[in-house]
């Protein structure tokens, strides 16, 4: 894809390489006994993140598939293009949708999705996916929609969803939101999902790390809390 033309993957590859290691020494990469088919990982920049990301990428399942899954957009959207990055090519197959459908309108739109362009270094890297599908589900979807559509996804493949738990907040104002968060109180649509999903799944999702940016760059005018989960 053009978009990617002025790339230098030779940092890239140093870029995700760091990360790796730091997460082997924070201890998130030790031996891996269990291996999980869902995670929800930050969206907030790679700077902040690309520890988590190099992580739990790593950490699911291998699978051949990969649903990565983000908010906003009108309605169900889809990505409905091959992409090449990084040398190789992930394929799109629209007769998966098709048969996904059940009455749920899905857009296969051709316009790239710049909010998860960031998430490709990792993916490329640390998993090997012949196919890789970005959607984006607005937060006013019916949520018995979203939940049968995720249910469809999650028996067949990996799923991924990216968000922050909060963007742009005080830290003052925002040491409330966080104790809805830490007693899964927290009304944010991907947050929701991932537990709804989790619940149909019968499956008990694991915290793994919590943070807010001030604690890494000091800035506490504008904060953002993100986190990771899986299960």
């Amino acid at each position: 894809m053009w978009v990617f033309e002025d790339i230098d993957f030779d940092l890239v590859i140093e870029s995700v390489s760091a990360d790796v290691c730091n997460a082997q020494d924070s201890w998130y990469l030790p031996k891996i006994k269990q291996r999980y088919s869902v995670a929800f990982l930050p969206k907030i920049h790679h700077l902040y993140s690309g520890v988590l990301k190099s992580a739990w990428y790593k950490r699911l399942k291998q699978k051949n598939r990969l649903f990565v899954i983000s908010e906003w957009k009108t309605g169900i959207s889809v990505f409905n293009s091959d992409i090449l990055f990084m040398w190789q090519k992930w394929n799109f197959d629209d007769s998966i949708f098709d048969k996904l459908d059940d009455g749920i309108k899905i857009n296969k739109l051709s316009e790239w999705f710049q909010r998860i362009e960031s998430e490709l270094p990792y993916i490329r890297m640390l998993s090997e996916y012949d196919e890789i599908y970005f959607i984006e589900i607005w937060s006013r979807v019916k949520k018995d929609n979203v939940s049968k559509f995720l249910s469809n996804l999650h028996s067949l493949w990996n799923i991924v969803l990216l968000s922050d738990l909060y963007s742009d907040l005080p830290y003052s104002k925002s040491i409330t939101l966080d104790e809805k968060t830490l007693n899964w109180k927290n009304k944010m649509t991907v947050f929701e999902r991932f537990f709804s999903l989790a619940e149909k799944s019968k499956k008990k999702p694991r915290f793994i790390w919590y943070m807010n940016s001030s604690e890494l760059d000091w800035n506490t005018k504008s904060t953002t809390w993100f986190c990771t989960m899986v299960f």
